[in-house]
């Protein structure tokens, strides 16, 4: 739970995370505490050569129906990225 006077947008979210690390649900809650929306991750098998979930699931709470998934392909982890990449130039104006 955030302080009280900190500047965000949530009231509280709350993780659910494996003993293993891996994050299987995010819950979003207003400012009175009220469940807005949750995260869930699915099919969680092998990407990158790392454990980790192929599918997220963003629903709003008390709407069956309505939904946006999320599905990786593939990932790749621990790559070196450039410093520049990051740069407020970069950022600004991104090259393919």
């Amino acid at each position: 739970m955030p302080e009280p006077e900190a500047p965000v947008v949530w009231g509280m979210q709350r993780l659910k995370i494996r003993e293993d690390h891996i994050f299987l649900t995010q819950e979003f809650y207003d400012e009175d505490l009220k469940l807005v929306k949750a995260l869930t991750a699915l099919q969680i098998q092998m990407l990158g050569g790392r454990l980790f979930p192929k599918v997220w699931k963003m629903q709003k709470a008390g709407v069956e129906d309505e939904y946006t998934v999320l599905e990786y392909k593939e990932l790749i982890f621990d790559q070196d990225l450039p410093d520049r990449l990051f740069a407020l130039s970069s950022l600004k104006t991104p090259r393919r």
